[in-house]
């Protein structure tokens, strides 16, 4: 996922407390912005729980989840990919 959506979901006011989900299938609860932290050196997602740090490649988070429909806005950078209807053209012939 790209580093500015990671971002700009946790600058969000008020904060809203999502779940990441990551290639392998494990989940991680940002419950406080505080819990993320993106470094500048690095392209890295620092999640610390309870336990534990984390150190995540931002290209391995798969999805951002939130629990209210409330939060389930796209972010101001969320540029669509134009649609490919070549695709669509062949299936018809």
């Amino acid at each position: 996922m790209r580093v500015d959506v990671i971002r700009e979901r946790l600058q969000l006011n008020p904060f809203r407390p999502f779940t990441i989900r990551i290639t392998d299938g494990r989940s991680f609860a940002i419950r406080h912005r505080e819990m993320v932290s993106l470094l500048r050196t690095a392209i890295y997602l620092v999640v610390i729980d309870e336990h534990r740090m984390i150190i995540i490649d931002p290209l391995m988070v798969v999805t951002i989840e939130y629990d209210d429909a409330e939060s389930m806005t796209l972010p101001a950078s969320y540029k669509p990919r134009p649609r490919d209807d070549s695709y669509d053209q062949e299936s018809e012939e």
